[in-house]
């Protein structure tokens, strides 16, 4: 005997519809004996292997984490570990940083804890990539489906960030009361919402999780114009440099339209990723 091999390596708990096995190699290894061993985490009291065909059952109380299977012949024996993934139940926390809009989730897990959500992996999806905002058409850039997304560590917090922006050609003046735009049409705040699906991919398939807003407002704050990101339970703050007003009235000129999307400072485009 030189090895076992497990089918899956990597499960989402609780299982649906996947059975894992483990199997000595080569074929033909003799009599072969499978029994759990503990790693990361040990076997729950109703989580069994089948010694002979090495069919795994978990308890339903059985938290995430890696375990090992061994083999035993007549003559030698080996062993290999395989992982157990819990979901992710909702988002805990968002912790904002200090550079544009980027935000990293920290999740709480349908399972013992969040321990049990290392090596899950999150990924979003948006019913729509456009949209018809106060400053014009917005368009926006989005993870591909099938794109690497973000992993989780045993607290349940995304390894990276998700960006989200807003395109610098925002045109806030309309909104703005001065000596050529006395009585704005629209009033501050103005913004709008795109909502993120959040899925957790559950291995070896993938299913839908948890939503979020996206949302983006131009605000006045203290007398400075400023447009707040939120994704979450976070939100980032940019000022907005608008130019001087004109010494004689004129006619405010219209709000740009957004273009492609980019993840640089705020522009009338904008990006989650």
């Amino acid at each position: 005997m030189t090895g076992v091999t497990i089918t899956p390596p990597k499960a989402s708990i609780p299982l649906s519809g996947t059975t894992i096995t483990a199997a000595a190699t080569p074929a033909g290894a003799g009599t072969v004996k499978y029994s759990l061993v503990a790693d990361k985490v040990a076997p729950a009291a109703a989580t069994k292997i089948d010694e002979s065909s090495g069919a795994i059952t978990l308890d339903p109380k059985q938290p995430g984490g890696s375990m090992k299977v061994r083999a035993d012949n007549e003559s030698s024996w080996a062993d290999a570990s395989f992982k157990l993934i819990e979901k992710p139940a909702a988002i805990a926390g968002t912790a904002a940083g200090t550079y544009e809009g980027h935000f990293v989730h920290t999740f709480t897990s349908a399972g013992a804890s969040a321990a049990g959500l290392d090596g899950e992996n999150i990924n979003e999806k948006f019913d729509s990539l456009t949209a018809d905002t106060p400053f014009g058409p917005f368009t926006l850039q989005a993870n591909a489906a099938g794109s690497s997304g973000w992993d989780l560590d045993s607290t349940g917090k995304m390894g990276g960030p998700d960006k989200v922006s807003i395109g610098k050609g925002i045109d806030a003046s309309p909104f703005v009361k001065n000596a050529s735009n006395p009585t704005p049409a629209k009033a501050l705040p103005q913004g709008f919402s795109m909502t993120q699906k959040l899925h957790a991919k559950t291995f070896p398939d993938a299913t839908l999780d948890a939503t979020t807003p996206h949302v983006r407002t131009l605000e006045d704050v203290g007398g400075k114009l400023q447009m707040t990101l939120k994704a979450g339970a976070g939100s980032v703050s940019i000022e907005i440099k608008t130019p001087a007003a004109p010494a004689t009235p004129a006619t405010p000129a219209a709000p740009k339209a957004a273009g492609e999307g980019d993840e640089a400072v705020p522009e009338a485009q904008g990006t989650t990723d």
